[in-house]
């Protein structure tokens, strides 16, 4: 007798949950996938204990007649897809027909469905088939998943703790929120609201919602039509930033994805509008063909193929850099009780379980959680505190909604008159007032009073010189009196070799000294000579080490490098005409916001925010 067997099917099925349901989150996210399917307009979800001991969702959606309701727990068996053809154009978030016979094989799992025709309830217990019912309920189906991995002992020992867990599920949901506004949703857990959507397709509202008023007020919106995709992104001006990439959103064909390349073209459109190490607000949607992407890549099937990413991406970029070129920046410094009743009323969950903050990733480990979880606030507790605030939460929200429309109907109508909306992209008229500390420039005007970092100013100024300079060097050059002789090694000099002529074009003259080296005959007049050796090692070591350097990225840096130092620095007494010359060329920057480093060179106290200081205003 052979030793190979054929794997019975409950077997199989536990095999297959340990890939597609590895914690609670997993679990909502294929139950919510299939209501989202089943064409529902209100998904709700109540979780016991953060999902560790009762998962429920409860959609509208069209159901199941109940031999679909039988036939839905063995394994493979879908409505999605018939052949070969269909596989490879998915236009649905399930298709592999694994989720429910795998989740129902490591569960108790209830399900209760209808098509409006007729009604059913099955109960699977660890894989077996308890019970098979007639049910009543309206159409649509309700899912209750109990003790998960009961009978996965292994599995249950490493879930996280419950606030790490209910951080994931509240992670997930907030996507399916954002890549579907027109679905209602409801997120409860041991009772208490998370979240709870209207699905009236309001995206500011949404924003308010998930991330608090500030990020609703600091929205920017654009939309692209070419080559067979739309694109619509939605980005945060650069006044509010994360410390991850965590809430840069990336949605395909209504499927939340993770896609660096579309993600890092949205981080580099914000290149020196926030400080490195900061990252921003934005969703981007995009909707393609579903024959030029592959979604069967993964069994989470959140990492996806698609055939042209790469423009898409280049795109993505510069319409992130445009939408912040078109936006005023400076922002407004308010009074601290202010900001903290906002952050109170609005950001109390957001601050508790907002992902970024915790470094918390769907699918991604969190490390020395056991040590945390003495430190961890109570669930209950907080979510008790955050339901205090939510009728004041719902009037900010919708005060800003508000608040939008008006400045996008405002904008429409700047946008009528060149000369005015030209205007608005710059600075406004300011009355220079004096200088504190050698370093900040006090300036007014009738909406307030704004303080320049002098440095930082000088630093942008400095820094779109250097940058255009270095795209279009002088030709001129010198001779050096003794060529530098820089050896590599033999995969070094081929990688040198690839960027020659763009060294070249900055100013320099190398010429192959032997197999292993380089000569360095000529260098640009714009760079001294006693740093030119120091600069050319540096640039041809970059080359080598930087597996995806690029010259643009290489001018960048150095002219970030070059602004800095040639700056006005810290500290240091400048005269009224110094003054006036450093903001009329500050106005003629095409980001005047920010330095080279994502740093504000210029800030705001309204009139009405100074009043409140001083209780003029109560």
């Amino acid at each position: 007798m052979g030793r190979i067997v054929q794997l019975d099917e409950r077997l199989s099925n536990m095999i297959a949950a340990g890939e597609v349901v590895e914690k609670p989150s997993s679990v909502v996210k294929e139950l919510v996938e299939n209501a989202i399917d089943a064409g529902s307009t209100s998904i709700m979800i109540s979780l016991v204990d953060s999902g560790t001991k009762e998962i429920i969702v409860e959609d509208n959606g069209i159901g199941m007649s109940v031999d679909d309701a039988k036939l839905c727990f063995s394994r493979h068996a879908t409505s999605k897809i018939k052949n070969e053809y269909d596989l490879f154009r998915i236009q649905t978030l399930g298709f592999r027909g694994e989720a429910i016979p795998s989740i129902a094989s490591v569960s108790k799992f209830t399900l209760v469905t209808s098509d409006g025709n007729e009604s059913s309830k099955v109960v699977y217990k660890g894989g077996h088939l308890e019970d098979i019912v007639a049910a009543s309920r309206t159409r649509g189906t309700t899912i209750k998943v109990e003790n998960l991995f009961y009978n996965v002992p292994a599995r249950l020992k490493y879930l996280r703790s419950l606030p790490s867990e209910l951080a994931s599920i509240t992670y997930l949901v907030s996507k399916y929120i954002l890549a579907n506004p027109n679905i209602s949703f409801s997120l409860k857990n041991n009772g208490k609201d998370i979240y709870k959507t209207l699905g009236n397709g309001d995206i500011t509202r949404i924003f308010g919602e998930l991330y608090g008023v500030e990020v609703a007020k600091n929205l920017l919106s654009s939309s692209i039509e070419k080559d067979g995709y739309k694109v619509n992104l939605t980005i945060c001006k650069s006044v509010v930033s994360r410390a991850n990439k965590l809430e840069v959103t990336t949605i395909v064909n209504d499927r939340f994805v993770k896609s660096n390349a579309i993600t890092d073209a949205i981080i580099s459109g914000y290149h020196t509008y926030i400080p490195e190490g900061r990252y921003p607000i934005a969703l981007c949607s995009v909707t393609i063909d579903p024959t030029l992407i592959d979604v069967n890549v993964h069994p989470t099937k959140m990492q996806i193929k698609i055939s042209n990413e790469d423009e898409i991406a280049s795109n993505i970029c510069q319409m992130t850099k445009d939408l912040l070129k078109s936006a005023s920046m400076i922002p407004d410094i308010k009074e601290p009780e202010v900001v903290k009743k906002t952050y109170q009323k609005v950001d109390m969950f957001e601050q508790i379980y907002n992902i970024e903050e915790s470094k918390i990733e769907y699918n991604a480990p969190i490390d020395d959680v056991d040590d945390k979880k003495d430190n961890l606030p109570d669930i209950d507790t907080l979510l008790k505190q955050a339901n205090e605030y939510s009728l004041q939460k719902e009037e900010i929200i919708q005060e800003s909604t508000n608040e939008k429309q008006n400045i996008e109907e405002s904008n429409v109508e700047q946008k009528n008159d060149d000369t005015i909306y030209e205007e608005k992209k710059t600075l406004p008229y300011l009355e220079y007032c004096g200088q504190v500390h050698g370093t900040y420039l006090i300036f007014q005007n009738d909406e307030g009073m704004y303080l320049m970092d002098q440095h930082a100013a000088a630093e942008r100024i400095n820094y779109e010189y250097y940058l255009e300079v270095l795209k279009n060097p002088p030709k001129a050059s010198s001779l050096l009196l003794v060529p530098i002789n820089i050896e590599f090694s033999a995969a070094e000099m081929i990688k040198i070799a690839e960027h020659e002529n763009e060294i070249i074009n900055l100013g320099f003259k190398i010429t192959e000294s032997s197999p292993t080296s380089y000569y360095v005959r000529e260098y640009p007049m714009w760079l001294h000579e006693e740093d030119c050796e120091d600069f050319i090692r540096n640039l041809l070591y970059d080359v080598c080490r930087d597996k995806e350097f690029t010259i643009e990225k290489y001018r960048d840096r150095l002219a970030a490098g070059i602004a800095c130092k040639s700056s006005i620095k810290a500290n240091h007494a400048i005269k009224r005409e110094e003054v006036d010359e450093l903001v009329s060329r500050l106005r003629k920057c095409q980001n005047p916001y920010t330095c080279p480093h994502g740093r504000p060179t210029i800030i705001k106290f309204t009139t009405l925010e100074l009043e409140k200081m001083f209780k003029r205003v109560m």
